[in-house]
């Protein structure tokens, strides 16, 4: 990103992100279902998929492990590994493997070496990467574009197209399989979801500036929203600069909770699905403590005793994660503005982070 290119005020980059959301999954699913049908293909011979990932795209391919596990896992196998992990100490790969490398970048040093290992080793490649990606990621047999390069550091519509592409490639793979009763293309109704989520931009705004004195917040979930969890933590991380963390319901109950008490927030992601009843005990314990609790749920729940309810609209639970994570990427961007940040720059424009940044290549 170029001085010239540098915004200064609202909105930011990452804000025009949050709301191409949409039209760019929307996009992304058209160009992408035949190569879709034809990268499902491939997966279908096979025994076991990996899906590799760093950063936020570690967080889609674990989304995309999800997918395949509730729509292929009685016939194929899925399982997510960290790039930096998968590359250090591989699991078997050979001919009836297949590896997926999610990046947005597509230049990450531990992207490209994935790729390469996967090819040497005889396993099928596959990208889910943004468009006009580097050419050691576009090798893979099958190629999978997402959204335009992102000029905010703050990466938010390439994981939501991310996601989108994941979940169609997952149904495609499972109609393959002969499994077709477990999906109806459920991805298709993606963009209309994320269009009426938009509308919660108000409510995230609100609350961002009513919690701006706040130093912890959590994030909680399960399921297919655990990722969205370790999501929402990372955009705070990036946009904020405060101290948050993800956790899985459950991880977060054997001990995490326990680190905090009054004046931290603790958000619960928890549509339909197994985990809820165990989100809600959770944040029942949140508020005995003194936490601020906030909800995000379906429409027509019961009433909670949360602080801040966010209902969103009914849907399968597969599509639950890209669409739960918008309202929270609102949250941070504006609690970034109430504190006085660019949510686009990653600390770049500060002499120390810049220097500490040299310490080390991405």
């Amino acid at each position: 990103m170029s001085a010239t290119e540098l915004r200064k005020t609202h909105p930011f980059y990452m804000y025009d992100s949050v709301l191409s959301q949409p039209d760019e999954v929307a996009g992304a699913l058209a160009e992408n279902k035949p190569k879709s049908a034809s990268a499902a293909e491939a997966l279908s011979k096979k025994k076991k998929v990996y899906l590799v990932g760093i950063g936020t795209s570690s967080h889609a391919a674990m989304g995309g492990e999800y997918f395949f596990r509730q729509l292929c896992g009685s016939k194929l196998d899925a399982q997510f590994i960290h790039s930096f992990e998968f590359v250090n100490a591989p699991p078997k790969l050979d001919k009836e493997t297949a590896v997926i490398i999610v990046t947005h970048r597509g230049w990450k040093t531990f992207s490209e070496r994935a790729t390469k290992m996967a090819k040497e080793k005889g396993a099928a490649s596959l990208s889910v990467t943004g468009k006009n990606p580097q050419k050691e990621v576009t090798l893979g047999e099958h190629v999978l574009l997402t959204s335009y390069q992102e000029l905010s550091s703050a990466h938010t519509v390439s994981y939501v197209t991310a996601l989108a592409v994941l979940l169609q490639l997952a149904e495609a793979t499972a109609q393959k399989l002969g499994l077709a009763a477990k999906t109806a293309e459920t991805s298709e109704k993606l963009p209309e979801l994320l269009k009426s989520t938009l509308g919660l931009e108000q409510q995230a705004k609100e609350l961002a500036e009513r919690l701006a004195d706040r130093k912890q917040f959590v994030f909680v979930s399960y399921g297919p929203n655990m990722n969205t969890a370790y999501e929402a933590a990372l955009k705070m991380q990036e946009t904020t600069f405060l101290l948050a963390a993800g956790y899985e319901v459950e991880q977060f109950l054997h001990g995490p909770w326990v680190s905090l008490g009054p004046g931290a927030v603790a958000f619960f992601i928890a549509p339909w699905g197994a985990g809820k009843e165990r989100c809600l005990q959770a944040m029942s314990a949140m508020k005995e403590i003194g936490a601020t609790t906030v909800l995000l749920t379906e429409e027509g729940s019961i009433s909670t005793s949360a602080e801040e309810v966010f209902f969103l609209p009914r849907m399968p639970e597969q599509l639950t994660p890209p669409v739960y994570v918008e309202p929270l990427q609102f949250f941070a961007y504006y609690l970034a503005l109430k504190l006085g940040n660019n949510p686009d720059k990653n600390r770049k424009d500060q002499p120390l982070y810049q220097k500490a940044s040299q310490a080390f290549e991405l």
